[in-house]
């Protein structure tokens, strides 16, 4: 226990001043096709004058897409969603030194995102410090979404030959190989002269039309 008598010395330490700040966030490619991956490629920086403490950087993903992948530079601890998840991707040092970390992240566009959608995407820095300036904290980007699919359709007839006066079934298979969903998809099937009606069954989601029965 000191005495009246005994000096008292005190240290004081000053809060450390930090500069965040977010790099551009490059998206690749832009456009970007439904259905296939999309990359952003962004730098975090600080520029001092001292370290960060637990400096942070947070996004969440767009509407529309999934977690892939990411690689983050070495000091940087990350959580991310599940692959094929939507959600928040963050990554905290528990001290950012003055420099600079790169972060690569990639991202499943849905194949139902319609053409022209605007993918935004946002990532922001933040720190425990006081950050000298903080209108450099965040970076943005949009990226615009085209569609491409490719359609191919099957017939298969079933018997052959047929006997006439007999019935002759045709399976039809639609298909699309993607990689984006097609949308307002049609086909249509002449009924081969000699013929006539007589049934259809089909798959659900579709809404068809047809002759009567016994009309060709």
């Amino acid at each position: 226990r000191a005495s009246d008598h005994d000096p008292v010395i005190v240290g004081l330490f000053g809060e450390a001043s930090v500069d965040l700040s977010v790099g551009a966030l490059a998206d690749t490619p832009n456009p970007v096709v439904a259905g296939t991956h999309l990359t952003y490629a962004f730098t975090v920086s600080n520029a001092g004058p001292d370290a960060a403490p637990a400096a942070t950087w947070i996004n969440a993903l767009p509407d529309g897409t999934t977690f892939v992948s990411l690689a983050a530079e070495a000091g940087w601890s990350c959580t991310t969603p599940d692959v094929g998840a939507g959600g928040t991707v963050s990554c905290t040092a528990s001290s950012f030194a003055i420099g600079d970390a790169d972060f690569t992240l990639v991202v499943a566009v849905d194949a139902s995102v319609a053409e022209d959608t605007q993918l935004h995407d946002e990532v922001t820095a933040s720190s425990s410090a006081s950050d000298a300036d903080p209108t450099n904290n965040t970076s943005t980007a949009q990226t615009a979404v085209t569609t491409s699919a490719d359609l191919s359709v099957r017939v298969l007839d079933t018997p052959d030959p047929v006997n006439a006066g007999d019935d002759l079934t045709y399976s039809i298979t639609v298909a699309n190989a993607g990689p984006s969903d097609a949308a307002s998809v049609s086909f249509s099937d002449t009924l081969p002269a000699g013929t006539t009606f007589v049934s259809l069954v089909t798959s659900a989601g579709w809404s068809c039309a047809k002759p009567a029965i016994g009309e060709g």
